[in-house]
Order: structure tokens, then sequence, then C-alpha cells
């Protein structure tokens, strides 16, 4: 699902597309401001986010074979929480 899915999907519940369109835009503008804060997005029973720092570590080109040095940076980590978790991975 891309953005203007997502934004459909909202529709579908809103009934306004404008509405919609501007609740989507504000929730991934709040998460992105948290998170580019250093603060911790975490949605009950959906799952949280938070910014992890991922080790430099050395690496090989795939296409030439030569060795590389991939320095450390900040990456965006995912937990699900146990309602997603159970949508995902439904029992038997």
């Amino acid at each position: 699902m891309n953005k203007g899915q997502l934004i459909s999907a909202v529709n579908d519940i809103v009934q306004d597309r404008a509405t919609s369109e501007l609740a989507v835009n504000a929730v991934i503008a709040v998460v992105k401001e948290a998170l580019a804060n250093g603060d911790e997005v975490a949605i009950a029973k959906f799952g949280r986010l938070k910014v992890v720092t991922r080790n430099a570590r050395a690496a090989r080109n795939p296409s030439t074979g030569e060795r590389i040095h991939v320095p450390a940076k900040q990456v965006v980590k995912f937990q699900m929480g146990s309602e997603l978790d159970a949508a995902v991975n439904p029992t038997a």
C-alpha cells in the first residue's frame, strides 16, 4: 500500500478526501519529526518505531568485489505490537 492508497482507505471511513489527505499527511509529519528528534513513537497494540544506530562495518561491492567501508548510520526500527502480530501471523 502506498501513500495514495492509504489516503483512499482512510477516505472510505471518513468520506472526505481532503480531510483524509490532511490526516495522513499530519500523522506522517508528526512521526517524522518525533523520530528526527530521537523520540520513540509507540501506538498501543500496533507497534513501536524508534531510531537506532547501525554500527560501521566492512562490506564488499557486489559488482567489483572491492572491499568497502560502510559508515555507522541512524536507522528506524519497527517492533510489532500484539494485535498487529496476531493479524500478520494468525494461528491455525
